[in-house]
């Protein structure tokens, strides 16, 4: 099964509102710098939607009723 797609509002939901771009700066350096796998970004960002009760489908899954 492949796993879903991260969407721009949960990667906005995990980065919140404090500051946003310096730490998506720092994500990005991680990822650049081989420090930070992709995949376990992907799953940080979909845990933590998850546990917040925030939605993990993005829109068009939910209107095809895909998961």
């Amino acid at each position: 099964m492949k796993a879903p797609k991260v969407t721009k509002e949960q990667v906005e939901e995990w980065l919140g509102t404090s500051n946003p771009m310096s730490e998506a700066i720092e994500i990005i350096q991680e990822i650049a710098n081989e420090e930070y796998e992709v995949v376990s970004l992907q799953s940080d960002i979909l845990e933590y939607v998850e546990d917040c009760g925030y939605s993990t489908e993005s829109p068009s899954q939910k209107y095809r009723g895909e998961k």
